[in-house]
């Protein structure tokens, strides 16, 4: 972002001076700015929810998780208008389910969005999976009975 402070400049239609303090955004980080907003609000609302519902292990992946996926995002030159709408509708989606606005959620990918992901995308799920799991798999281990 870019913020200019102007300090006792005339203006051109009167002798008037604007006072040394005004700190005026450029048009530029104005927009981009509000293009920004209704992304970061849906990160600060996924933040949030992950404190509310998840347990701590999970917590703190997801946090991780959507960090870098925003950051990503984001940063990246490529990311086309189409694009952002896809994005905030599918982080929309997940929001709802963790909340348990979506009732019933089977945690399962649709067939079509698995094979519309890149390899890339496919190895970085199949990470996350394994990720998430490790909770699971060592209370399991913690219940098992001695033998």
């Amino acid at each position: 972002m870019i913020f200019v402070i102007e300090e006792n400049i005339e203006s051109e239609s009167s002798s008037s001076r604007i006072h040394p303090r005004v700190i005026k955004m450029s048009r530029a980080a104005s927009s981009l700015v509000e293009k920004v907003r209704p992304i970061l609000a849906l990160y600060r609302q996924i933040l949030r929810t992950h404190v509310a519902v998840l347990p701590e292990p999970m917590k703190t992946l997801g946090d991780k998780y959507v960090q870098a996926e925003f950051r990503q995002h984001l940063q990246s030159a490529k990311t086309t208008k189409e694009h952002w709408r896809e994005f905030h509708m599918q982080w929309t989606t997940y929001l709802s389910q963790i909340r348990g606005d979506a009732g019933e959620v089977s945690g399962e990918l649709d067939p079509e969005i698995l094979a519309s992901l890149s390899e890339d995308k496919r190895e970085q799920l199949r990470l996350l999976q394994e990720e998430t799991s490790k909770p699971f798999l060592m209370k399991a281990k913690e219940e098992e009975p001695a033998k």
